[in-house]
């Protein structure tokens, strides 16, 4: 670097940042171009003086310092514009999104509903969501919130952006019989209007907000926790692959704000620190749902930048400049930490998957065992008795929700050795039996996400990530069952599941993307299954069977616009 600053300092231009005094030097040419360590700089009185290079690279490498600083104070100029006036940005544009100049704080603060729905629909949000998503210090929250209700205009757009999300998010815990609270809508929608259309319009409210902020060159910690919010509510109301891009945006954020730094930025106080380092973990958690959509994809790069995890301690547990010990029970944060694991665990499992060794038998039956513990660990953390979670604490519920995860492991590393017709010298009958068994417990998962009373609050879910899971769990066990090595004995165990997740499917077509595309084959696979109670299909023959066989290898989950999802229709017509 040092050569570098020579090099330049050499030139008879420089593109370094200058200070008044070396500008002035570099327009009248006075600093002498030697090769001594001694240059020449103009006083305060205009008379040269000589000073230490060393000097000139401190005063220069503590400017790069300010030019470098992040995020920019976007009321100052760039050290690097020019002098000349340059044409001013287009009215209404701010890249790659509209601004929306035309509309005002007020218009969104008119889109707003009363503050007493606003209060229900953040109670609901912080009562059944939160402990899903962790990123939120709920009283640092509750003091902007008070702040917002005493004076709305003064928020930013940032902090409004974040606003809408949550709303939207307590939206969406509403049960489908549920009317919509009185002018609960955007633009004050009567209460006839669906929930899933409100928190549409909030989501686009959002993102109004933050291109009113700018948030491409301007951003805060608020900017950070509303993307992170826009990208966990796409995962599970449309589906993982809508969140790709606005996720790569957050991680920049995310280190521009020093989220990932190790002992935190100076200057913060420890409980910033925490609220940063949570952004971090909910970053890396969207990151375990995006990484079996984009397998080729290496993922272990974020895993190996370096960054303290948020202490796994409630809210009451943090202070402005301290931390109470830890919780020997379940905190706020234990699922979130464990969601951090799965992370680091699933980028070695998909990237073992994509490599020449996925028939390892070492390695499958090494990342069985450390899912398996996983699983144990959650059982531990979150005990539920004869499948009864605690009456006393939502949060027990998100333990299911881990389990998703985990049973998706569990195939994605087994089903390569699943089968005895396409690829018979890899078949191990362990992992055709694990496979079954994840299959099934994911349908059973989906099952109870959707019956439960208690779970209601959560049904959205089912629209998005949880039905990939369930869908691919479906696909898997009906790949199973269909092989030879099955008995009629082993469909008629789970012909009730299986029928009641089809049935399930249907009901949620027309709110869940994945369903709707996914409902026709699981149809088809539920008549090859059971022939003798589902008339008008042809048996399943063996080419039939190997066709299969070769779609369900080659499927890229939780990626379903790369998936043929009527591929049997030509073959069961033939």
């Amino acid at each position: 670097m040092e050569r570098q600053l020579d090099a330049v300092s050499t030139t008879g231009t420089s593109y370094l940042p200058q200070t008044p005094q070396t500008a002035q030097d570099s327009r009248t040419g006075s600093g002498s171009r030697g090769s001594s360590d001694i240059v020449d700089i103009l006083n305060e009185d205009g008379v040269a003086r000589s000073t230490d290079l060393r000097e000139r690279r401190a005063l220069t490498h503590e400017h790069w310092e300010e030019v470098l600083q992040r995020p920019m104070n976007a009321g100052e100029p760039s050290a690097f514009a020019p002098d000349e006036p340059v044409a001013p940005r287009t009215t209404g544009i701010c890249f790659p999104f509209p601004s929306e100049s035309q509309v005002s704080k007020t218009d969104l603060l008119a889109m707003l509903p009363p503050t007493t729905s606003c209060d229900y629909l953040l109670s609901r949000f912080f009562m059944y969501m939160s402990q899903f998503f962790p990123i939120l210090h709920g009283p640092s929250f509750q003091k902007e919130y008070a702040a917002f209700v005493g004076d709305p205009s003064a928020v930013s757009f940032s902090w409004l952006a974040l606003l809408f999300m949550l709303l939207a998010l307590g939206l969406h815990t509403l049960d489908y019989d549920d009317a919509l609270l009185p002018d609960v809508g955007p633009n004050k929608f009567s209460s006839s209007q669906s929930a899933s259309f409100s928190t549409r319009r909030y989501r686009e409210t959002a993102m109004i907000c933050l291109s009113k902020d700018q948030f491409l060159t301007r951003y805060r910690l608020t900017t950070l926790q509303a993307l992170l919010l826009i990208v966990y509510e796409i995962c599970h109301e449309e589906g993982v692959e809508g969140g790709w891009t606005m996720l790569g945006i957050a991680l920049n954020i995310s280190i521009a704000l020093h989220c990932n730094a190790e002992f935190g930025q100076p200057g913060l106080s420890v409980l910033e620190i925490e609220r940063r380092r949570r952004c971090w973990a909910g970053l890396l958690s969207l990151y375990a749902y995006q990484i079996v959509s984009y397998p080729g994809v290496d993922m272990l790069f974020s895993t190996n930048i370096k960054a303290a995890m948020p202490a796994d301690v409630n809210d009451v547990d943090l202070r402005e400049d301290s931390i109470l010990q830890p919780s020997r029970q379940p905190t706020q944060m234990s699922v979130m930490i464990f969601k951090i694991r799965l992370f680091q665990l699933s980028s070695r499992i998909c990237r073992h998957l994509k490599g020449p060794n996925k028939f390892d038998e070492k390695t499958r039956d090494q990342f069985d065992a450390e899912i398996t513990e996983e699983r144990r660990q959650w059982d531990t953390m979150f005990p539920i008795n004869d499948d009864v979670p605690s009456l006393l604490d939502f949060s027990s519920f998100a333990h299911w929700s881990l389990q998703f995860h985990g049973h998706h492991l569990h195939l994605l590393i087994h089903q390569p050795f699943c089968r005895p017709r396409s690829n018979p010298t890899c078949f191990r009958r362990q992992s055709w039996a694990k496979c079954i068994r994840s299959g099934a417990a994911l349908l059973k998962l989906h099952q109870r996400f959707w019956e439960i009373p208690r779970l209601r609050p959560c049904r959205w879910t089912l629209h998005g990530l949880h039905s990939f899971y369930a869908v691919h769990g479906a696909v898997a066990l009906a790949s199973c069952l269909l092989e030879e090595e099955s008995h009629a004995s082993d469909s008629l165990q789970y012909r009730d599941t299986f029928i009641a997740m089809v049935n399930r499917v249907d009901k949620l077509q027309h709110r869940s993307p994945i369903c709707k595309k996914a409902h026709p084959i699981l149809s088809q696979l539920r008549a090859l299954l059971f022939p003798e109670q589902y008339k008008g299909c042809n048996p399943a023959s063996s080419t039939l069977l190997e066709t299969f066989d070769t779609w369900a290898d080659n499927l890229q989950w939780l990626n379903p616009d790369t998936v043929d999802w009527n591929f049997l229709d030509g073959v069961l017509q033939a």
